[in-house]
């Protein structure tokens, strides 16, 4: 059906030939969800940093969400160019690569005695090593990873969208 079905955009005239090009239904869904992703923040005085990942940052381990964390059957998501635009969000790989990072810790950290601690070490890793990665870019910094030591991690505390790992 999606295949079949074509959008035709003219171009410009160029030496006397019209041009046109063709783009699928897929495409131009592809391209109506990098715009929903971009445009917010570029009207309406939005945030200035681009929109996070739907796990992005994620939550604190604590004692109240360790049970959730090493619950079998959370679903985990793992992110990379499968399921990450391949240019122009190259934030969404570095928050994808941190939360990649989290979900193997936590496998990890599950199987031993002293989840939360191991837990715990390995969300402020990640976090810490997203950081770092961040001010090496040339971009607007996450406004967490401008602060530091404890300030830094209940920043992203705060800021996590699913803090007890049950969405």
């Amino acid at each position: 059906m999606w295949e079949d079905q074509r959008v035709y955009i003219p171009r410009r005239r160029a030496r006397g030939h019209n041009h046109s090009a063709t783009m699928t239904p897929l495409w131009i869904s592809l391209l109506c969800l990098a715009c929903a992703v971009a445009l917010p923040h570029l009207v309406h005085g939005g945030p200035t940093f681009h929109a996070n990942l739907r796990e992005f940052p994620p939550g604190r381990p604590t004692e109240a969400n360790i049970g959730n964390i090493c619950r079998k059957t959370r679903a985990k998501v793992t992110y990379g160019a499968n399921n990450l635009p391949q240019s122009g969000f190259s934030h969404l790989g570095r928050q994808g690569d941190a939360i990649n990072s989290v979900e193997t810790g936590y496998s990890r950290c599950c199987s031993q005695s002293d989840k939360l601690s191991c837990a715990v070490n390995v969300w402020e890793n990640a976090l810490d090593n997203f950081c770092m990665e961040e001010s090496t870019i040339m971009t607007r910094q996450n406004h967490c990873c401008k602060k530091t030591g404890e300030q830094r991690k209940t920043c992203f505390s705060k800021d996590s969208p699913i803090p007890n790992y049950n969405g």
